[in-house]
């Protein structure tokens, strides 16, 4: 796949998946505008890149994206990556970490769509991917709040999958599990966190670039779960109430050792 003279703009840049994406929209030759609030690690990653247009965004902020967009006059792909976790059960979780999942996660994904579907409109479409989680598609107790973000994201997703499509405007949402990034550092000493750690494999940011580039972006997909299997276990969880209850004490006892495990591989 060849994306010579495509525009790609692409939030949380700065690390994990965001970077890895960067990296590989640069060598298909597209325009990459690698946007993060850390700009010194842009600079430190793609700084020499003649392709790369370094763009300081706090996702959150509606001001902060119209910035950007002020002198962009094309986008062909919009990648909403960036994103936090704040783990914790409802009882122990502080305001600011209520308003910081829900503003990055969710608002600042929509922030983003709106933006990039009216520059789409006016130049004859594109394709924006929009980053959930299992956890948009499962209720997962302990990260509540993550998940009413992930949730929202992936409704809102596919709702704009209907109502952009009559502007030639392609809509994804991205689902993976567990993926070994700085958010599942964020999780390992929570032991809220468990479920995360229930998967049977930690996710590699390469294979998250590849699922993007292959299931969203070529095959056109609305909706990609990664890995499918994880998908529909994580489907059936929040279509059958009970069956979820049950899940959840198996995976919650299973995801408790997983992590300790993880926390020992990293040193912690």
């Amino acid at each position: 796949m060849i994306l010579n003279n495509k525009v790609v703009l692409i939030t949380g840049a700065a690390n994990g998946i965001g970077k890895a994406l960067t990296q590989r929209f640069l060598e298909k030759g597209a325009t990459v505008y690698a946007c993060d609030i850390d700009t010194a690690h842009l600079d430190e990653h793609f700084g020499q890149s003649s392709n790369c247009i370094i763009q300081s965004l706090d996702v959150s902020n509606n001001e902060s994206w119209a910035s950007v967009f002020k002198d962009l006059k094309k986008i062909d792909y919009l990648l909403n990556v960036a994103g936090v976790i704040r783990p914790g059960y409802i009882t122990e979780t502080v305001v600011d970490a209520i308003d910081l999942q829900i503003d990055v996660n969710l608002k600042g994904t929509i922030y983003g769509t709106q933006w990039a579907a009216e520059k789409m409109k006016g130049t004859g479409g594109g394709h924006i991917i929009n980053f959930a989680s299992m956890a948009g598609i499962a209720p997962i107790a302990g990260i509540s709040i993550y998940t009413a973000s992930k949730f929202g994201v992936r409704g809102f997703s596919l709702a704009m999958v209907q109502e952009l499509k009559a502007h030639n405007i392609k809509v994804s949402v991205i689902c993976p599990d567990a993926v070994d990034t700085h958010m599942l550092d964020d999780q390992m000493n929570s032991q809220a966190a468990a479920m995360t750690f229930s998967t049977n494999k930690i996710l590699t940011v390469e294979e998250i670039a590849d699922a993007v580039l292959k299931e969203a972006i070529q095959n056109e997909k609305p909706e990609v779960w990664i890995p499918f299997q994880r998908g529909v276990q994580a489907y059936l969880g929040a279509t059958f109430p009970k069956l979820a209850g049950y899940l959840t004490k198996l995976l919650v006892k299973q995801g408790l050792k997983k992590q300790e495990k993880f926390r020992k591989g990293r040193g912690r």
